[in-house]
């Protein structure tokens, strides 16, 4: 069952006088119980798509599903309690959470403003601490932010993300702003917490190392579009893209040659493929022609080539 489609969504936004394509005809979806990544480099598109997923943007083009109704288009805003089940966790803690207020009240605002009992909520608190190993939660419930590690206070907004049990938990860049050694333990904190509250997790990353430990499948977009799509093992053993390939190579190796193919200003005239200037196999007609996106061994590929 589909429990989250996007349709050909896009979005456009005005830097000065300078109009910049965020998302560009953008189609996915997300069955129940799944578990989804969104890879991409700085600028790709990655969290405008996030945003638009909750509601926090509205679309120029295109319409937002959820659980098998229109939630989301031009002309239609997402209404409250549609939203309430949707939550995320954000790229940076040190700005995601308010340093006036204590812990306590941070991760319990969900409830709060819900009208939840005092007792109800203290009860909920403490056990989403417990949850994300913040112990005893009385002492991390009393601190403020700025008395936390980065890691601590990821931990503080993966328990406020929780709390009201959504049912699509959006990461995003949820590792970028910690130490690497934690890594492996807020990534193991999503997958016990969505397994555990049966949440679909999308993971919004420009890693791709983080994607098979996190997701059951993976949509590549470059430039505002979705340029590979597919089980997230099968698109990193075996990636179609070029682009999708050259993110694969950059991921550091212990042995080996890393390939990262040098970035290009070259937009060019909006009529051929966007990566063309990048590409290391294009031919003349990627450069007049737009390809669209087809199957290829089971996987949504947009390359004339693959």
């Amino acid at each position: 069952m589909k429990l989250l489609e996007a349709r050909s969504l896009s979005k456009t936004f005005r830097r000065g006088k300078t109009l910049v394509r965020a998302l560009d005809d953008v189609s996915f979806s997300l069955e129940e119980g799944e578990r989804l990544a969104v890879v991409g480099e700085s600028g790709s598109g990655k969290t405008t798509l996030a945003r638009l997923l909750m509601g926090l943007e509205v679309p120029d083009a295109g319409e937002v599903h959820f659980e098998g109704r229109k939630v989301l288009d031009k002309s239609t805003r997402m209404d409250v309690e549609t939203r309430r089940k949707f939550s995320v966790v954000f790229q940076d803690p040190y700005e995601s959470l308010n340093p006036a207020k204590k812990v306590f009240d941070i991760v319990g605002f969900p409830l709060s403003v819900r009208g939840e009992r005092p007792d109800s909520i203290r009860e909920a608190v403490y056990s989403a601490l417990r949850e994300v190993k913040l112990v005893p939660p009385e002492l991390f419930g009393s601190k403020y932010p700025t008395q936390l590690s980065g890691g601590q206070r990821q931990r503080v907004a993966i328990a406020r993300a929780v709390i009201y049990r959504p049912k699509v938990l959006i990461a995003d860049e949820p590792t970028t702003m910690i130490d690497a050694s934690l890594k492996a333990e807020v990534l193991k904190l999503f997958l016990d917490l969505s397994s555990k509250y049966r949440m679909n997790l999308i993971t919004v990353t420009h890693d791709f190392s983080v994607a098979p430990l996190i997701s059951d499948r993976v949509i590549v977009m470059y430039r505002g579009r979705v340029v590979e799509e597919g089980p997230t093992r099968k698109v990193l053993k075996s990636p179609l893209h070029p682009y999708t390939q050259t993110l694969i190579s950059a991921v550091p190796r212990l042995e080996g040659e890393i390939r990262l193919l040098a970035r290009s200003d070259d937009l060019g005239d909006g009529r051929g493929c966007p990566f063309y200037s990048r590409c290391p196999i294009r031919v003349d007609k990627c450069k007049t022609e737009d390809p669209q996106v087809r199957e290829v061994d089971g996987e949504k590929v947009r390359c004339f080539l693959a």
